[in-house]
């Protein structure tokens, strides 16, 4: 997770000032050769021209919003991944450490916790 999140950061670093830059000059082109061909009058020609200059030059998603959301996803993923690796480090201390529990106490943890000895495909219940 470490290094999708440091992946990235270099991503926003390096590709989103590259996309801005392109997005920049294609809008002052785009408002160039829009300007350009409203100068030219009753011409259906460049009615057709201008909608295409538009539509190949209309500004894209910006990508900046779309890094963030990921970033966010995976900080989301980083985090339940490791309140997941503190739950199962818990369980393993008490497994550990079974012989501090009294035996009414071990059996309710291990029923509470999943971790019931299975014989003959069930779950053998040991609570008294």
């Amino acid at each position: 997770m470490n290094k999708a999140l440091k992946l990235l950061e270099e991503i926003k670093d390096s590709y989103l000032r590259v996309f801005r830059e392109r997005e920049g000059e294609n809008t002052t082109k785009r408002e160039r050769f829009v300007a350009f061909l409203r100068h030219i009058p009753n011409n259906a020609a460049a009615r057709e021209l201008e909608e295409f200059v538009q539509q190949q030059l209309a500004p894209r998603a910006d990508m900046g919003v779309m890094l963030d959301e990921v970033e966010r996803e995976i900080a989301h993923i980083k985090y339940e991944l490791e309140d997941y690796n503190a739950d199962f480090k818990a369980l393993q201390q008490i497994e550990e450490h079974m012989d501090l529990f009294e035996e009414k106490d071990r059996s309710e943890l291990q029923l509470l916790f999943g971790l019931q000895v299975r014989r003959y495909g069930l779950i053998a219940e040991s609570l008294n």
